[in-house]
């Protein structure tokens, strides 16, 4: 399931979050929604390369648990 949100990177800047979220799987040890394919877009739609370039490792992880968390309310 696609599932997009809007929020903050970087030390605030306004940014929307386009990921692909795959649901737990228990029966195979996969216990919580898996967040892939990650794309972040500028508010006026474009794709923002120089930004995913900027964000670390703990970057994307706090991006996948929003994400998540977001899954999890649909």
């Amino acid at each position: 399931m696609e599932v997009e949100i809007e929020t903050h990177v970087l030390g605030g800047l306004p940014v929307r979050v386009i990921a692909n979220v795959y649901p737990a799987e228990p029966d195979v040890g996969i216990f919580s929604p898996q967040v892939e394919d990650m794309v972040i877009y500028t508010m006026r739609h474009a794709h923002a390369k120089w930004i995913e370039k900027q964000m670390d490792e703990d970057d994307w992880s706090t991006l996948a648990h929003e994400i998540a968390r977001e899954y999890q309310y649909k």
